[in-house]
């Protein structure tokens, strides 16, 4: 079932999510290869680790007084790793530490300054611990 806002879908269309998808691989930034995520820095060729995201969230749509129109157009979509993308839901942005730059660092292909440290073991255990508790959140 689609998400909507007033009664009016607001998904992007296949289309829309080809364009964002091309654009994000052709303009990478500098470090970054293929496609990036545009949170974390994960840069990979392989598109099967990215989705198109909403920025502001379908559910936030009225607190911020935005249309359906808006949240469905380009103008509101971005490109997020699946890690980022999971972890945001309705916030308005991704927790720290979550993304695949951070959990999958050997498959990372951006370099320089725009490649995220890994976590250590100790950060990775807090995160885990805290991940109950964010899954409960409603």
């Amino acid at each position: 079932m689609a998400r909507s806002v007033d009664g009016e879908n607001a998904e992007f269309s296949r289309e829309d999510r080809e364009f964002v998808f091309q654009w994000n691989h052709e303009n990478a930034p500098r470090g970054c290869v293929g496609y990036w995520c545009e949170w974390c820095h994960f840069s990979s060729m392989h598109r099967h680790y990215f989705e198109v995201d909403h920025i502001i969230p379908v559910a936030k749509a009225a607190q911020y007084g935005v249309s359906a129109d808006f949240v469905r157009s380009i103008d509101n979509a971005c490109v997020l790793c699946k890690g980022c993308n999971g972890s945001k839901s309705d916030r308005d942005y991704p927790r720290y530490g979550v993304g695949l730059a951070f959990r999958a660092p050997n498959q990372n292909l951006t370099w320089g300054e725009r490649r995220a440290p890994a976590l250590d073991f100790d950060e990775m255990v807090q995160m885990a611990k805290r991940k109950g508790r964010y899954r409960l959140r409603g």
